[in-house]
C-alpha cells in the first residue's frame, strides 16, 4: 500500500484520518479516460467497509469535461465513495459550484468548501 499515487492529471495522497486527499495539476483536460484512471488510483487506497472520504482540490483545474463529470456517477464510483469534498477557490466559485451541483446529483454525499480544515470535518461526519 502507498500514501501517494500520481495520475496523468492529479496526485492523490492519504493523510492520517483515512482521507484521500486529489489535487489536480495545473491546466489539465480531465476526460473519461482519466476520471476512469483517477478510479485505478484510488483503488491503491485502503477502504473503510469498502468506502473512502474524497478531498478533491478543483483550484488548478477547469470543469472536467461532460463525460468525467457523468463518470463521476457511475455504479463503480459511487460503490467505493463515502463522500466528496471539493476545494474551490473563494465564495463566488462556490456559489457557481453549489448552483452546479444542484442539476447533478451524485450517488454519495458532495459538498463545495473554500477551507481544507472544515471540508476533512464534514468528511470525518460521514
Amino acid at each position: 500500500m502507498s500514501n501517494k499515487v500520481t495520475t496523468k492529471v492529479a496526485e492523490l495522497t492519504i493523510d492520517g484520518d483515512g482521507i484521500i486527499h486529489m489535487t489536480f495539476f495545473k491546466n489539465v483536460k480531465v476526460n473519461l479516460e482519466e476520471a476512469k484512471n483517477i478510479l485505478i488510483a484510488r483503488k491503491e487506497f485502503p477502504m473503510e467497509d469498502g468506502m473512502q472520504r474524497m478531498l478533491v482540490d478543483m483550484r488548478n483545474t477547469p470543469q472536467p469535461e461532460r463525460e468525467a463529470r457523468e463518470y463521476a456517477k457511475a455504479e463503480e464510483v459511487i460503490n467505493v465513495t463515502r463522500g466528496m469534498a471539493l476545494l474551490v477557490d473563494g465564495p463566488m466559485s462556490k456559489l457557481l459550484g453549489n448552483f452546479f451541483l444542484g442539476f447533478n446529483k451524485g450517488g454519495f454525499p458532495t459538498k463545495l468548501f473554500t477551507d481544507t480544515k472544515e471540508a476533512k470535518t464534514w468528511l470525518l461526519q460521514l
